[in-house]
C-alpha cells in the first residue's frame, strides 16, 4: 500500500518515442536478434582522442569538484567565442553551460514561460519540445505547414493567438534534416519581431550541413532579432560527445541570469570533468567534425538513393543533421499508424522512430548515424518491409 501520489504535471508527461524505440531495440538485441538500429540519434564515431585525453588529465589534476552553477569561467568564455563565430552577439556573462543541450532548452523555457503561455512548434518537431513546454506549464501549439515540411510566416499567422509567447526554431531540423536558408530564417525572424514573439533556436546540428549549405542563426540577423532570441548549442552531436552531457545557451542577460539561478537550485553545475573535455573540443583541432560531416553526407546520399526506389515513399532530401524523414503513408495506414509500423519493422530486423512523436504520423525517422555496412543492410530490410506492408491487403 502506498500513499504517495505522482503529480499531475508528470502524469501528463509523454514517454519519449525515441527512447522507447531504443529500449525495445536493445531488449531484442539482448535476446540475440539482429536489429539494424536506425532509431538512435547520436553519431557512431568515437569522441576525439584529444578530448578524452584532456578529460583524463583533468581528473588527475583534481577537476572532480563543484564548479560555478553556470559553468567554469574558461568554458563560458570559449562557448561565447563559439557563438560569436556564428555571428551571435555573446559574452561569457550571457553564456551558460548546462548538462546537455536538452537541459539548456528546458532551462530557457523555465526562465521565460508563464502558466498558459502558448509556444509555437513548427511540425515536424523534436519529440521533447512539447513535453518541456508542458513541464513549464505552458501550452504547446503544433504548426503544420500548408506545404512541405518548413513553416512560413503565413503558417505562423494561422496559429498565433493573444497568448503566443515563443517560437521554437530548429535548423538543421530533427527529424526532417531540412535546413532553413537565410531568406526563410529572415522571414520567420521578422515575423517574430513584428508580433512580439520570442525565439528559442535549437542549433545543435549546425555544423552537420550538406551540399555547401550553411545554417543561419536567427540571432545573427541584427540587434532587434538578437534581443529576443535564445540560442542553444553544445558538443553532443558535432564532437560525438552525447554521453558527456554538455550544452550551452546564450541570450538576453536577464534571462541567462535566471537560468544560472535555476540551474544552481537543480543540477548545481554541469560535471566538472565533462566541462574540461568540452573546453578541449572547442579549443582543439576541428578536423574530426569535418570527417564526420563528410561521412554523413555520403550516407545521406545512400539513404536517398535507396528510399527513392521504394514505391509509395516520398522524401524531402535531408540537407543537414543525420536523419531522413520519409513519408510512408500507405505502409503506415496498413499498419494502423506509424507506431504500429515501427513495431512491425522491428520484427523485420530494422528499428525506426514513429513519426507520431514528431507530429507527423504518416512519416518515420531514420537515423543514418550507423556504420556503412549496417546502413546498407538496414536499408534493404526497410525497403523489403515497407514494400510488403504497402502492398498487403487490408
Amino acid at each position: 500500500m502506498t500513499f504517495v501520489h505522482v503529480s499531475e504535471r508528470l502524469l501528463s508527461l509523454a514517454e519519449s518515442l525515441t527512447v522507447a524505440v531504443e529500449v525495445k531495440i536493445q531488449e531484442r538485441a539482448a535476446r540475440g536478434e539482429d536489429i539494424v538500429n536506425f532509431g538512435v540519434g547520436q553519431p557512431d564515431f568515437p569522441t576525439p582522442p584529444a578530448v578524452c585525453e584532456a578529460a583524463r588529465k583533468a581528473v588527475e589534476a583534481g577537476a572532480t569538484r563543484y564548479t560555478p552553477p553556470g559553468g567554469t569561467k574558461e568554458l563560458r568564455q570559449e562557448a561565447a567565442v563559439f557563438f560569436q563565430k556564428r555571428g551571435i552577439p555573446a559574452t561569457a556573462a550571457d553564456t551558460v553551460v548546462s548538462c546537455g543541450a536538452k537541459h539548456s532548452l528546458y532551462n530557457a523555457m523555465a526562465a521565460i514561460l508563464e502558466k498558459g503561455d502558448e509556444v509555437l512548434l513548427p511540425a515536424p518537431y523534436w519529440v521533447t519540445y512539447p513535453e518541456q513546454v508542458k513541464l513549464a506549464e505552458a501550452v504547446p501549439v503544433p504548426v503544420v505547414p500548408r506545404e512541405g515540411l518548413k513553416v512560413t510566416p503565413a503558417d505562423l499567422d494561422r496559429a498565433k493567438t493573444s497568448r503566443t509567447k515563443l517560437l521554437v526554431m530548429n535548423s538543421p531540423n530533427n527529424p526532417s534534416g531540412l535546413v532553413y536558408d537565410r531568406k526563410q530564417t529572415e522571414a520567420l525572424a521578422e515575423w517574430c519581431v513584428s508580433n512580439s514573439v520570442l525565439i528559442l533556436s535549437d542549433e545543435i546540428y549546425d555544423r552537420m550541413v550538406y551540399d555547401g549549405r550553411q545554417a543561419v542563426s536567427p540571432a545573427s540577423l541584427g540587434e532587434l532579432v538578437a534581443a529576443r532570441t535564445i540560442t542553444v548549442n553544445g558538443v553532443s552531436k558535432c564532437y560525438s560527445m552525447t554521453g558527456w552531457r554538455i550544452g550551452f545557451v546564450t541570450g538576453p542577460k536577464d534571462v541567462m541570469e535566471a537560468v544560472v539561478r535555476f540551474q544552481g537550485q537543480t543540477t548545481g553545475n554541469p560535471a566538472a570533468v565533462s566541462q574540461a573535455a568540452a573546453l578541449a573540443a572547442l579549443r582543439g583541432p576541428q578536423d574530426s567534425v569535418e570527417t564526420m560531416r563528410v561521412a554523413f553526407e555520403k550516407r545521406r546520399n545512400t539513404v536517398v538513393e535507396v528510399l527513392r526506389t521504394i514505391p509509395g515513399v516520398e522524401l524531402a532530401i535531408p540537407e543537414g543533421a543525420f536523419y531522413a524523414f520519409p513519408r510512408v503513408a500507405s505502409a503506415a495506414r496498413h499498419a494502423g499508424g506509424s507506431v504500429a509500423l515501427a513495431e512491425q519493422l522491428i520484427d523485420r530486423g530494422v528499428g525506426v522512430v514513429p513519426g507520431a512523436g514528431f507530429g507527423a504520423d504518416e512519416h518515420i525517422r531514420i537515423s543514418f548515424a550507423v556504420p556503412d555496412d549496417r546502413l546498407r543492410v538496414g536499408l534493404e530490410r526497410l525497403k523489403d518491409g515497407l514494400g510488403r506492408m504497402a502492398a498487403a491487403p487490408r
